[in-house]
């Protein structure tokens, strides 16, 4: 996701390899960060799995 929303944006200047390694740096970014947060929600283990 974070590949395509990056090319999106910059559709106008051109897409390149730093565009896309961008989106994927980013679209690898907050996989990890939603991953880290929902862990440190679910401490006890209350919450329903999602996956």
């Amino acid at each position: 996701m974070g590949c395509i929303i990056n090319i999106l944006i910059n559709l106008e200047t051109g897409i390149n390899a730093m565009v896309v390694l961008g989106g994927m740096i980013f679209g690898l970014a907050s996989a990890g960060l939603c991953e880290m947060i929902r862990n440190q929600l679910d401490k006890d283990g209350s919450l329903p799995c999602k996956k």
